[in-house]
């Protein structure tokens, strides 16, 4: 399935369903082909996100300063995007991970949970919702700019493996 279909089809899906039908859960990683301060000029020409350095500073912290190069929030401030410099897509092996540094894939995003309750910006919107539309607009933004992207966690339905879900502009 392309990313393209994968975000259209994510517009439709009921709510309670994103997790289960589309793996969209907390802590979602984001491998790019695509060193951090390219990533971060995208990010900052959005108006979807805006750089929160005392979330990078606390990420940094509570890391002991592994590698979190920069920290956005989502426009509804629910949801936050974590960039880190190296690749880390929990639930696939070592030597996946070896096979995509291979392929160019050099910095994770990720998709995190902001400390703010989705509940106090917009009682209309649940948190899972709150994170398909911040993976609807990464997207939008991977698509946009052309950067190769592989999203591990993203399935269509529990029987798909993960690491379907790409995309590799021509």
């Amino acid at each position: 399935m392309s990313l393209i279909d994968y975000v259209q089809a994510l517009e439709t899906c009921p709510d309670d369903d994103l997790s289960s039908r589309f793996g969209i859960t907390h802590d979602w990683p984001v491998l790019v082909k695509l060193e951090g301060d390219a990533l971060l000029t995208a990010l900052t020409a959005s108006d979807k996100w805006s750089a929160n350095e005392d979330a990078k500073v606390e990420l940094r912290r509570m890391l002991s300063d592994a590698g979190v190069l920069h920290a956005f929030d989502y426009d509804l401030g629910s949801v936050q995007l974590h960039i880190l410099p190296y690749l880390h897509a929990p639930g696939l092996n070592e030597e996946r991970v070896c096979e995509l540094e291979r392929e160019g894939y050099k910095t994770t995003i990720w998709v995190a949970d902001s400390v703010v309750d989705i509940h106090e910006i917009s009682e209309e919107i649940t948190i899972g919702r709150a994170r398909a539309m911040v993976v609807r607009d990464l997207a939008n933004l991977i698509i946009e700019h052309r950067i190769p992207a592989r999203f591990p966690h993203a399935h269509m339905g529990v029987d798909q493996p993960k690491d379907t879900i790409c995309y590799e502009p021509e």
